[in-house]
């Protein structure tokens, strides 16, 4: 990816989302910019990252998720992907990623935190929905973000309320 476009899409980031994310996860987000080399034209590339991102952290306004794993879900939940297509066992290996790197330093998370974020990253595609309202958040927003390969979500597979009033509104981030 050329760093022209990484750049457009982290100031869009930046712009859009101040306010809603603190310095530590703001630290966290600008780390991964910099580092990880996604395709920022593929369908789960930066700008699904960064719209997962957007739509996680409205939710967790009403859904009183964590947004630190919100944050950490957008960030790893595609993140070891092997290409655009159909690859079910990207969320298993985005998990492992996602542990890899905080046990390397990467960034902080209690234990608590980690098991959620390696529970929603492993199985956000498996159509599940959950109770827990930080993992529901995190596949709501990933699901939310369906338009982008002209699917429209299904308010039955959203775990929040927040998400199924989104679906029935038309929502499109």
């Amino acid at each position: 990816m050329s760093l022209k476009v990484r750049d457009l899409i982290y100031r869009r980031y930046k712009k859009e989302l101040r306010g809603y994310v603190d310095e530590e996860g703001d630290l966290l987000i600008t780390k991964f910019f910099v580092r990880f080399p996604f395709n920022s034209l593929g369908i789960h590339g930066l700008n699904h990252v960064y719209q997962v991102l957007k739509n996680g952290l409205t939710l967790a306004e009403e859904t009183g998720a964590d947004k630190s794993v919100v944050i950490l879900f957008a960030v790893f939940h595609d993140c070891a992907r092997d290409w655009d297509g159909p690859d079910h066992a990207h969320g298993a290996r985005g998990a492992i990623v996602a542990e890899k790197l905080r046990h390397n330093g990467f960034y902080e998370l209690d234990e608590d935190r980690l098991e959620k974020l390696v529970y929603a990253c492993k199985y956000h595609t498996d159509g599940f929905v959950s109770s827990d309202p930080t993992i529901g958040t995190c596949w709501d927003a990933d699901r939310l973000d369906l338009v982008r390969v002209g699917i429209t979500p299904a308010p039955f597979k959203m775990s929040t309320q927040a998400a199924k009033e989104k679906c029935n509104y038309g929502y499109h981030g």
